[in-house]
């Protein structure tokens, strides 16, 4: 398991491999663990602040032991963390140690977004968008895009549900049908 989510009071905590990941109740977005995946130049041993969230309050939150993607209540859809497969949607595959803005999203709705081992998955405006995945095989055929780039899923039509595994991932369209790769 790349991953678990549980929350302590109001707090929701997401215990990747390497580091960690917590949104408290007003939003406020706090990492620590390794260099490089935190969203922090130099990691954090303890609970710290990501400065690029101080004015932005952090509403959605996918993570898994190599990058986070995190969705802020301006609809603003942002990515930091290894990179080297174009997990982060951003046009290349160079670590991306802040968080940075994945302005693939920035005319659209986002509804879901997940964080796979090395690939990342955003449903807006009703369809599947993915980026990353290379070699490992968890990437599902997106026009428009590379593993460098987010593009569109189009043969599911509309979906409502996806998540993402090591070797694959599930979705369902709005129709109820479910497809596997």
């Amino acid at each position: 398991v790349a991953s678990f989510e549980t929350y302590v009071g109001d707090v929701k905590l997401l215990s990747p491999t390497v580091y960690n990941v917590t949104i408290d109740t007003p939003g406020k977005l706090r990492t620590w663990g390794s260099s490089g995946e935190v969203g922090l130049v130099g990691g954090a041993q303890t609970p710290t602040s990501v400065p690029a969230f101080d004015h932005f309050p952090v509403v959605a939150v996918s993570s898994v032991s190599r990058h986070t993607l995190v969705k802020t209540g301006d609809g603003r859809i942002w990515c930091f963390g290894v990179n080297d497969k174009g997990q982060c949607g951003l046009g290349h595959q160079d670590p991306v140690n802040e968080p940075t803005e994945v302005t693939f999203f920035s005319e659209k709705e986002v509804t879901r977004l997940v964080a796979g081992v090395d690939v990342s998955a955003v449903i807006a405006d009703g369809s599947l968008h993915t980026a990353g995945g290379g070699p490992s095989g968890n990437h599902l055929a997106a026009s428009g895009g590379s593993d460098a780039g987010f593009g569109l899923v189009s043969a599911l039509g509309a979906v409502d549900r996806v998540a993402l595994f090591k070797s694959g991932g599930f979705a369902m369209n709005t129709s109820g049908t479910w497809y596997a790769w």
